[in-house]
Order: structure tokens, then C-alpha cells, then sequence
């Protein structure tokens, strides 16, 4: 990766509870990924609407490649069921 990408810091999206299974392992990835890239991640809780606020919040990042979330088997389901989400689910948007 250039010296570009690595200027700013990167963060993962947690839609989880703090110290659920799914904030574990995103901790656990973003101290991985802050080892490789040698710079830091941050892990932000964006908690709520299982998951439709960390997609939101995610899908609305500038496209840069510096933000991620790590999706739930919940995910799935609640995007079915909804007629409309806050964000574009088509493939179309950035991530």
C-alpha cells in the first residue's frame, strides 16, 4: 500500500453491545489490521436498528477505504424485511 492510503488513521464500525462476540472480534481485527498497517484503527460502537445505524454510518463514509463494518447474521434478515433502507443496498454505492 502507497504512503497515501497510510496517512490517516482507519476505522471499523461495531454494531454490537461493548464486549458482545461481534465487539470482541472487531477489536481483535482493528489490533490486527493497526499491526499490519502500522497505524492506528479505531473501533467505534454504533449501536441500535440491528445494525441499520453502523450500515448507515458506514455506507455514508467518504469512499476511501479507510472504513468497514463487521456485518451479524442479523444483517440479512432486517434488509429483507425493510422496504426502505437509509442507505443503497443495490451494489451501486461505495463499499
Amino acid at each position: 500500500m502507497g504512503r497515501a492510503f497510510l496517512k490517516d488513521p482507519s476505522s471499523s464500525t461495531s454494531a454490537s453491545l461493548p464486549a458482545a462476540a461481534t465487539d470482541l472480534v472487531s477489536r481483535f481485527l482493528g489490533q490486527k489490521l493497526a499491526e499490519r498497517l502500522k497505524q492506528p484503527v479505531v473501533v467505534e460502537q454504533k449501536v441500535g436498528g440491528t445494525g441499520l445505524i453502523a450500515n448507515d454510518a458506514v455506507a455514508k463514509a467518504p469512499p476511501d477505504g479507510h472504513t468497514m463494518v463487521l456485518l451479524t447474521g442479523g444483517h440479512p434478515g432486517t434488509a429483507a424485511v425493510m422496504k426502505k433502507l437509509p442507505y443503497d443496498r443495490s451494489g451501486t454505492s461505495a463499499w
